[in-house]
């Protein structure tokens, strides 16, 4: 996505939110996660939005926005379950199979997906392909969402608050410096070494590639 578009879809979606309020945060959440493989900075909206409410409205920034985000990860879900139907019996059983060895700890692994700053259409695209249980997956997903959105929130105060008394170009300008940040590094990290590492050695060794990855990228030894 080139700078000119993001920059417009950022407007787009902060005018929802400033017109809409929870329901525009609801929107933006569900927006910018139905769309597979997307990197649109929704968090970093919510962030600026709910730096300087009050709790009971933080709260519902929190819901809405874990709902949301939820719903658009079901959107991609349904992507995967529409895809599998052009797969032979015998694909489908491969599948199956896969689905009964994995189960207890796929929740997990949804969970962890939608809980950090992962590409995790990567692991929820292949879900819906292998006919992942549709309520299974969005009360995970739901979960992980939350607390991401919830951590979002959290932060906001002390890394938005500061910020947002600047004119509104040199918010523009920052938002946007962080955002072809967020997507560089997203971009250049190698999800699959990290999808592999949790694969062999659990969550542990998956968070300890990750920080390899980021080192790499940051050329810190």
């Amino acid at each position: 996505m080139d700078m000119v578009n993001l920059a417009w879809l950022e407007q787009t979606m902060s005018w929802l939110i400033e017109s809409y309020g929870i329901l525009g945060i609801f929107i933006v959440s569900l927006v910018g996660n139905s769309i597979p493989y997307s990197t649109i900075p929704y968090l970093i909206l919510i962030a600026l939005y709910s730096a300087t409410l009050p709790l009971e409205k933080q709260i519902m920034v929190i819901l809405a926005g874990g709902l949301g985000a939820a719903i658009g990860k079901v959107i991609v879900l349904m992507l995967g379950k529409a895809a599998r139907t052009v797969l032979s019996e015998e694909a489908k059983e491969n599948l199956e199979v896969f689905l009964r060895l994995s189960r207890r700890s796929m929740l997990f692994a949804i969970f962890i997906f939608a809980a950090l700053p992962l590409p995790d259409d990567i692991l929820y695209m292949p879900l819906g392909v292998s006919g992942y249980s549709t309520t299974r997956f969005f009360l995970s997903v739901l979960a992980g969402k939350i607390v991401i959105t919830w951590l979002t929130v959290g932060f906001s105060d002390i890394i938005v608050a500061p910020f947002i008394s600047f004119p509104l170009w040199i918010q523009v300008v920052v938002l946007l410096i962080i955002t072809v940040i967020l997507t560089y590094i997203i971009i250049k990290i190698r999800w699959i070494r990290i999808v592999k590492s949790y694969q062999d050695g659990g969550i542990l060794s998956s968070i300890g590639t990750f920080l390899e990855e980021l080192a790499n990228i940051f050329k810190i030894k």
